[in-house]
């Protein structure tokens, strides 16, 4: 309902771009809080599975690297440098 006249509509887009050209009222749009609260909660879903799965990669990485070295002449090179 506008108090300048007898305009009345519920949609509050339409409310908007009424008083806009009409009255010259600019009112400036913004996002419902439920869709701020969604896009953080993305944001931080996302942040924890980045984070997992750069954990994932470096237990794999580690997991190469043990591999890669044959324990039984690493422990004779070993006993080598010791005596």
């Amino acid at each position: 309902v506008c108090n300048r006249c007898s305009w009345e509509l519920a949609a509050l887009t339409s409310a908007r771009n009424y008083l806009d050209h009409t009255h010259g009222i600019k009112i400036k749009a913004q996002q419902p809080q439920v869709v701020i609260k969604g896009q953080a909660k993305l944001k931080q879903i996302l942040r924890r599975q980045g984070e997992k799965q750069q954990a994932q990669a470096n237990e794999r990485e580690r997991k190469i690297l043990r591999n890669a070295i044959n324990m039984k002449v690493f422990k004779e090179s070993l006993l080598q440098l010791i005596v």
